[in-house]
């Protein structure tokens, strides 16, 4: 494994606070609070606070981007539906080799390409028109200063709707 690799496998093993993702992201603090009450982004809750994964944060960021975009927030909740069975890891191991991945969406469809000639044909072969955004562009503009970023606690598990950490 080369070196940049492993950096980024470290860096999806980050947490950040909301006001982190609010600050990286433009995200107003309300915004990130309601999301996670509508189940659209639910991070890691501790007391008050509510904590988020690398994997969390760029789907902060993808979200605003579609929203830029001009998608609503229903087609934006079935685009994050469809992704959360595919492997983020992979997002970020494509970003890490150097190469460039593109969402590809008209908020029913979901393709997550590599290609400039499959993002032609998936936006040639579509009924609809189709947003696409550059996740690797979104990586990239997340590059998160090294003095917000705390590590994320191994005993941390998933119950129900809501992720919660194990008491000690």
């Amino acid at each position: 494994m080369n070196q940049r690799t492993r950096d980024e496998i470290l860096e999806r093993e980050m947490e950040y606070s909301s006001l982190d993702v609010a600050n990286l992201t433009g995200v107003s603090l309300r915004q990130l609070q309601w999301w996670d009450e509508q189940s659209v982004v639910t991070p890691i809750q501790r007391g008050h606070r509510r904590l988020y994964n690398s994997t969390e944060l760029l789907h902060v960021a993808l979200i605003m981007r579609l929203r830029q975009k001009g998608m609503s927030l229903q087609k934006i909740r079935k685009v994050l539906h469809r992704l959360n069975g595919q492997a983020h890891d992979d997002w970020f191991a494509w970003h890490a080799g150097g190469s460039d991945l593109y969402l590809v969406t008209d908020g029913d469809e979901v393709h997550i390409e590599n290609s400039y000639q499959r993002i032609v044909e998936v936006q040639d072969e579509s009924n609809q028109p189709m947003i696409t955004v550059c996740i690797s562009t979104l990586i990239r503009q997340l590059d998160v200063p090294k003095s917000i970023r705390k590590p994320v606690q191994s005993e941390t598990h998933s119950v129900g709707r809501r992720r919660v950490s194990k008491a000690s």
